[in-house]
């Protein structure tokens, strides 16, 4: 096997072909290029590009909820922790950089009430139980 490899490496096409290949997987499976779902990461410049050329639907689920966390509640047990709070803070500061145009809905739960909110740092925000819909019922909140 080793006299394989060496003979195939001491072949420069193959090699070539060969390092091109290890470079572009490793850019494939990197984080930097991917996020954890296998989906392509957007940044905020990104995304605000789009927006000025598409309408963009931009979805974040809850912030750290209380009851899987053993960090200190923000207020109700059925909410989201202090820290879940602040890193909602920090987000939508980012967001809003990028984007100072948008609307916020939310389901009705403490948790994405309490996530909007933080992300919003004082815009309006739009409450609707249907958000909580895994369908087409999404869509007529919107």
């Amino acid at each position: 096997m080793l006299a394989f490899t060496l003979r195939f490496i001491k072949n420069k096409r193959y090699f070539a072909i060969l390092a091109g290949a290890l470079v572009i997987i490793a850019g494939l499976t990197s984080q930097h290029a991917w996020s954890g779902n296998g989906l392509p990461q957007i940044n905020g410049k990104a995304l605000a590009a789009l927006a000025k050329q598409h309408p963009v639907v931009v979805l974040f689920r809850h912030a750290e909820r209380c009851d899987r966390s053993d960090n200190t509640c923000l207020s109700d047990s059925t909410g989201i922790t202090v820290n879940g709070a602040q890193d909602a803070r920090a987000l939508g500061k980012a967001f809003s950089a990028d984007i100072q145009n948008y609307n916020l809905y939310s389901s009705n739960t403490v948790r994405t009430i309490q996530s909007a909110t933080w992300f919003s740092a004082g815009r309006s925000l739009t409450v609707d139980k249907k958000m909580m819909d895994c369908g087409s019922g999404i869509y007529a909140s919107i």
